[in-house]
């Protein structure tokens, strides 16, 4: 008795880990791709508890994969079912009409020319909102520079919660950019506080404020 072939895996939907309808253009999937990678970037959870990291490093993960099939997808033209998505893709989602069978017959008679040329066009404008996405961050990181050249600076003030006599509410904005730079501008005055080594191990008892105007900084 022969073994029966091992059927072929299915990759993992990276439209459904986006959370984006497999229709989507490249422009749309880039755009899920950073909303979500904003959210979960581990930056944001270096304060928070390790179970918690870990959760956001694995979610990460799935949305770079997640983001290279569906690229690979779009400027490949691959089949929608090594996804397992055929039955919900748009050309089938009205089985049995007429809306669904003549969508079906528009997709077999596209000429390749025709095809070449949509593939073409959904690259250039992924490439397009790439290159916009990495102008932007220029930008950015220039203003971010030319600020701290003017900027006023302190040292954070560390207190121990226990010694405060009002309950200070919980503010970690910015927390994920100060685990590397040990900097973290007040929203009051704007002066850039500098941060003690290790000021992330210490929140569980203390706060941190501003030196100048005495806004709380951090605090868990």
């Amino acid at each position: 008795m022969t073994a029966s072939p091992p059927r072929r895996q299915r990759r993992p939907d990276p439209f459904k880990t986006l959370g984006i309808p497999h229709t989507s253009t490249a422009a749309e999937v880039t755009t899920a791709f950073r909303t979500l990678a904003k959210k979960y970037h581990p930056d944001k959870y270096q304060a928070r508890p390790e179970k918690e990291r870990q959760a956001a490093e694995k979610r990460m993960a799935e949305l770079n994969e997640a983001y290279k099939l569906a690229r690979e997808k779009l400027s490949r033209g691959v089949d929608d079912d090594i996804y397992g998505t055929r039955s919900r893709s748009r050309a089938t989602r009205y089985e049995g009409s007429d809306v669904g069978a003549y969508a079906r017959t528009a997709r077999r008679s596209e000429s390749s020319a025709a095809r070449a040329s949509r593939i073409a066009a959904s690259r250039d404008q992924a490439e397009r909102a790439a290159r916009e996405h990495e102008t932007q961050a220029r930008v950015f990181q220039r203003l971010r520079l030319d600020a701290r050249k003017t900027a006023q600076y302190g040292d954070a003030v560390a207190k121990p919660r226990s010694r405060l006599v009002a309950r200070i509410p919980s503010t970690m904005a910015g927390a994920g950019q100060a685990v590397h730079t040990n900097e973290l501008a007040c929203r009051s005055c704007r002066t850039i506080q500098r941060l003690p080594v290790h000021w992330h191990e210490r929140l569980i008892d203390t706060a941190f404020f501003c030196s100048n105007c005495d806004q709380v900084l951090l605090s868990r």
